[in-house]
């Protein structure tokens, strides 16, 4: 469905999580040679997830007031931390889309609050580092799909 609401949204989201996460409980995978019992649930849940977020996220528009939201985010969580505030300074002058996976790799303030709120599944958070995520998302295609494009070179 079409949703205003962003709270509809999230709880839809859920839902549909929640319903995903009932129905693969039933599968299970037995080791025969270690003797122990593999729940595939907590996994299959979790990637189904992973490819709603990252579906809707690329359904988001990308634009200066989301920017503008994950930096005040990021100020706010990193209030008192001059280094970080440093660094959120720097990327909200110089920041460009095709830099993501080079701002994610510093591991600075963007990669800790991305990883923490994809730990906790964090939505609230993850909607308001979309402009990134997206970005990021995006970085990794393109070079999923160079070094797949230098694989087929290299086996012709």
């Amino acid at each position: 469905g079409i949703y205003i609401n962003l709270d509809d949204l999230f709880k839809v989201i859920k839902e549909q999580i929640n319903l995903v996460d009932r129905q693969i409980q039933t599968f299970s995978f037995f080791d025969q040679y270690q003797k122990l019992t593999e729940d595939l649930s907590k996994d299959s849940t979790e990637f189904i997830w992973f490819q709603l977020f990252n579906y809707i996220l690329s359904t988001l528009s990308r634009d200066q007031q989301a920017k503008q939201q994950m930096i005040q985010i990021c100020k706010d969580y990193y209030h008192g931390n001059r280094k970080e505030i440093e660094l959120i300074h720097q990327f909200e002058q110089n920041y460009r889309s095709k830099d993501a996976l080079l701002w994610y790799s510093k591991r600075s303030f963007i990669y800790k609050l991305i990883n923490k709120a994809l730990r906790t599944k964090d939505i609230h958070l993850l909607y308001k580092l979309r402009f990134f995520i997206r970005d990021l998302s995006e970085n990794l295609q393109r070079e999923h799909e160079k070094i797949l494009l230098s694989n087929e070179t290299t086996l012709n």
